[in-house]
């Protein structure tokens, strides 16, 4: 007989989009307001993919949730995200927890999503469920900045790794895959996939997106505003 298939999770793990707490180095360019406008949209989009796997359970895990917009409450309630509020006082202890603070069982192969990544794909998400479904302890999916934007585990213990990786730097994830390493787990690292963190980003990411997209859109938009305003200034010299 061939083996049960393990119950998946999928935690999505976000920062709140308030104005002036997110994507920082976007405020020179776009101001805060706008700049967690696209923290926003991408973690709408995010949430959307999420649902479309075959995941069992859906995990919002965000800072502040009650200051969370209106269209990201509304959609995770829509689309049956349970919201759970982060611990942790760095980035590293915040994913660490992510999958301790989960209620379930350790049969879970648990799959933790950074919420900034607006052309993510299903394909993306369930390539990673696929490769623990397959054996490996531990899935790293990589971000061309040298850090990742998700982390998976067949058992949730050894998540307790990525609470003494240095995150933010440009060999996070050659840190993580070599701790991982360094306690006997495999590990499988999937295809780049961006993040959007400087306004260049804007740009290039938004090429990588369908163009009816959220976040396509909301590029799109930017631009035409950038455009007015220079068009608006020209005319002011005159």
């Amino acid at each position: 007989m061939s083996a049960m298939p393990k119950r998946r999770a999928l935690v999505v793990v976000s920062k709140c989009p308030v104005p002036g707490e997110v994507k920082t180095r976007l405020i020179a360019r776009l101001g805060a307001v706008q700049a967690a406008r696209v923290a926003s949209v991408c973690l709408e989009n995010v949430l959307s993919v999420g649902r479309s796997t075959s995941a069992d359970d859906h995990i919002l895990y965000i800072r502040s949730p009650h200051l969370a917009p209106d269209s990201v409450c509304a959609l995770a309630a829509q689309t049956g995200w349970r919201i759970v509020e982060q611990t942790g006082l760095n980035l590293a202890d915040v994913l660490a927890n992510a999958f301790m603070d989960l209620s379930g069982t350790r049969s879970h192969h648990i799959l933790a999503v950074v919420g900034d990544i607006p052309s993510l794909t299903r394909r993306n998400l369930d390539w990673a469920y696929d490769q623990l479904d397959q054996g490996s302890d531990v899935v790293v999916g990589a971000s061309p900045d040298g850090g990742f934007w998700s982390v998976g585990f067949r058992d949730r213990e050894n998540a307790e790794v990525l609470s003494r990786v240095a995150m933010s730097t440009s060999d996070t994830r050659l840190e993580l895959i070599q701790r991982c390493t360094d306690r006997g787990l495999s590990v499988t690292v999937g295809e780049d996939v961006p993040d959007v963190d400087v306004p260049e980003d804007l740009e290039s990411v938004s090429a990588l997106c369908p163009p009816d997209s959220g976040f396509s859109r909301l590029v799109a938009s930017l631009q035409d505003e950038s455009h007015n305003e220079a068009g608006t200034s020209q005319l002011g010299r005159h």
